[in-house]
């Protein structure tokens, strides 16, 4: 089981970010902030996984979502707004471990391949 400790992640620039765990709520949501001193800068990381339901599913779902602040360009102690990445993995009860790895390192390659940067990037569609 995964348990709440630092993690750390390069952004595009390879700079490093570092999340630290904060706390888990009472639905098991884990939060992760960075230790920016500027609370409106603060990014965020969650994890949470729903079980499935006796009789209702048949899948565990996986959610991570990250939120970096857009700042003001001329206030940067002010946030004006923030990007999200809210990923949901559907993992089948009758799903291995390496089925379920699998399709995590293929969707982290497929966002990385040059048509996710062209589309998440740049805001391009796909002609």
């Amino acid at each position: 089981m995964p348990q709440m400790a630092n993690i750390e992640v390069l952004d595009n620039q390879a700079a490093n970010h570092t999340f630290y765990g904060d706390r888990i709520d009472s639905a098991g949501v884990a939060f992760f902030e960075n230790g920016n001193s500027v609370f409106e800068a603060r990014e965020r990381l969650t994890y949470h996984v729903a079980r499935p339901k006796k009789g209702k599913s048949t899948r565990r779902v996986s959610t991570v979502l990250l939120a970096i602040p857009v700042m003001d360009s001329v206030d940067p102690t002010k946030k004006v707004d923030e990007n999200l990445f809210v990923g949901k993995f559907y993992i089948s009860t009758r799903s291995s471990t390496v089925d379920a790895g699998n399709l995590r390192v293929m969707a982290n390659n497929v966002i990385s391949h040059a048509t996710g940067q062209g589309v998440v990037d740049q805001g391009r569609s796909v002609t």
